[in-house]
Order: structure tokens, then C-alpha cells, then sequence
């Protein structure tokens, strides 16, 4: 019976490490600054961005025109995706 407790006990310790923070609040001395969190929204939506944009229009349009439009859809999507882990 005690090993089966201690097997439990074992289980819960490594999903609470694999969670992390996934259900409490985050302790302030655990916290991340807001330009790491800036700087891996601003990856993800750039490299998805890019991948849509280059594979529906790249060769479509000249390569000025291509660029004004991943710079434009690139700022909105960042705009996007801060703003969702400011709400957060």
C-alpha cells in the first residue's frame, strides 16, 4: 500500500513539473520579462506569416510589393498576437 502512495506521490511531482504553472498563478520570482514574452509571440506569428504569404502570393507579385506586404501583415499579426498575451 505504501509503494502504491509513493508511486502516486512520484506521478503527481511529474506532472506538476511538466505543467509548470499551466492552473496557479505564475510566482512573481518565476516571471519573465514582457520582451521575452514580445519576442516568441513576434516569432510565431512572423514565421507563419511568412510561410501563407510566400507560398499564396510570393510569386505573384514583384519583390518590392511581396515585401510591403509581409511587413504589413507581419505588424499586424505581432499586434495580434501581444495583445493576446497582455490580455492573458
Amino acid at each position: 500500500m505504501a509503494e502504491e502512495s509513493d508511486k502516486l506521490q512520484q506521478q503527481i511531482s511529474e506532472d506538476q513539473k511538466r505543467f509548470e504553472f499551466a492552473f496557479d498563478p505564475v510566482p512573481a520570482d518565476r516571471r519573465q520579462g514582457w520582451f521575452s514574452l514580445f519576442l516568441v509571440l513576434a516569432g510565431y506569428a512572423i514565421a507563419v506569416s511568412n510561410f501563407v504569404t510566400g507560398a499564396a502570393i510570393g510569386y505573384r507579385m514583384t519583390f518590392f510589393d511581396a515585401m510591403v506586404a509581409l511587413v504589413v501583415g507581419d505588424a499586424f499579426l505581432i499586434f495580434v498576437a501581444v495583445s493576446t498575451g497582455i490580455i492573458s
